[in-house]
């Protein structure tokens, strides 16, 4: 059993350590929404995905255990072919592809 866990909220990201008891041991992103988190079991690299709302879907990477995070690029839709449609809405208007949330996080493989 771990004695760490990463709790992501809405209101940031929590580390919470068990020494006799369950104590919350670090905070990042404070007031920001995130939406996923993950530790990589290969590596120990952390990714926190974050919600901005307004500037959109944001990916951060820590490889010190948390202590500095770093923005990297969040994924991006490749270009649509000619043959592809655009989505329209009610009202005609033509709604762009954009990543509006990360839900999930994936551990990279070990080799």
């Amino acid at each position: 059993m771990t004695n760490k866990l990463l709790v992501a909220t809405r209101k940031g990201l929590f580390s919470v350590e068990r020494k006799k008891e369950w104590r919350i041991t670090g905070v990042n992103f404070l007031g920001d929404n995130c939406s996923a988190v993950l530790a990589s079991p290969v590596n120990g690299t952390m990714l926190a995905a974050l919600d901005h709302g307004h500037f959109g879907a944001k990916l951060h990477r820590s490889t010190d255990g948390g202590k500095r995070w770093h923005e990297i690029e969040a994924p991006k839709y490749p270009p649509k072919s000619e043959q592809e449609e655009d989505w329209v809405d009610m009202h005609g208007r033509t709604i762009p592809d954009s990543l509006i949330l990360i839900w999930c996080l994936e551990a990279d493989h070990p080799s």
